[in-house]
C-alpha cells in the first residue's frame, strides 16, 4: 500500500479485528478465566471515527464502555505467516478506543450480540497513522486514556497476555489480512463507562495524543 493511502487506512482497509481479554491486568479485574489464547472478534469499517468527529453513544440509558488500544495496521495481503515475520508486516500504527455499547436488555434481543455493542456507529476511534519506525517494539510502550481529565487506564503493552507478532500470526491463521486492516490488540484494567458530554483523552506515551467529544 502507498504512503498516502496508508496514511488514510480507515478508508481501505476492509476489516477490523479486536483481541478480547489479552492483557493480564484485565483478566484479574474482571476476574474472567484465563484461556490459552485470546477472544476475536470484528468490528464493522462503518464504526471508524476520526479526531475532528465525535463519538455518538446509541442510548445513554445503558453503558458505553471505552478501551484504550494499541492498532496494529497491516500493509500487504498475508496468510498463516509465523510470529518470527509477523512484524514485517506492519505498516504502522495508531492509538485507538474500542467502544463497547453494554446493553441490559434481555436475552436474544439483537441489542446483546457483539454485531451490535461493537460495531454501532462510531464505535472505533482513531488516532493519526503513525509509522512503524516511531514504534519499534509494539510489546514495551504505554497505553493511557483519561476520561475528562481522570487518569482511567495506563499500562505498558508488555502485559499483554499475547503479544503483537503472534496476535497476527493467530489471527492469520483463520482469516486472510489485508492492506489496510486494523488490528486492535486488547485493553489492560481501567475500563468504564462514558456518558454525554464526557471528553476521552487517550495516547502513546510520548508517542500519540487523541482527543474525542461524546455525544
Amino acid at each position: 500500500m502507498q504512503a498516502a493511502k496508508m496514511s488514510e487506512f480507515h478508508r481501505f482497509g476492509r476489516k477490523i479485528v479486536g483481541v478480547g481479554f489479552n492483557y493480564k491486568s484485565l483478566i484479574e479485574e474482571l476476574r474472567v478465566k484465563r484461556k490459552s489464547s485470546p477472544t476475536l472478534f470484528l468490528k464493522a469499517p462503518s464504526s471508524y471515527v476520526t479526531q475532528g468527529n465525535t463519538i455518538q453513544i446509541p442510548d445513554d440509558t445503558k453503558p458505553t464502555w471505552y478501551e484504550v488500544e494499541l492498532g496494529v495496521i497491516i500493509k500487504e495481503t498475508i496468510k498463516n505467516i509465523r510470529p518470527t515475520e509477523a512484524l514485517n508486516s506492519i505498516g504502522g500504527y495508531c492509538t485507538a478506543i474500542d467502544l463497547t455499547h453494554r446493553s441490559t436488555t434481555k436475552a436474544g434481543d439483537c441489542t446483546d450480540t457483539w454485531a451490535v455493542s461493537k460495531s454501532f456507529d462510531t464505535a472505533c476511534a482513531i488516532g493519526e497513522f503513525i509509522p512503524v519506525d516511531k514504534i519499534r517494539h509494539p510489546n514495551d510502550v504505554v497505553l493511557w486514556l483519561a476520561v475528562n481529565g481522570e487518569l482511567r487506564q495506563r499500562k505498558n503493552t508488555s502485559d499483554m497476555l499475547l503479544p503483537v507478532p503472534g496476535i497476527i500470526s493467530m489471527i492469520s491463521r483463520f482469516m486472510t489480512l489485508e492492506a489496510g486492516d486494523l488490528i486492535l490488540t486488547g485493553t489492560p484494567s481501567g475500563i468504564g463507562s462514558v456518558q454525554s458530554g464526557d471528553v476521552i483523552n487517550a495516547g502513546i506515551e510520548d508517542i500519540d495524543d487523541i482527543h474525542f467529544q461524546v455525544e
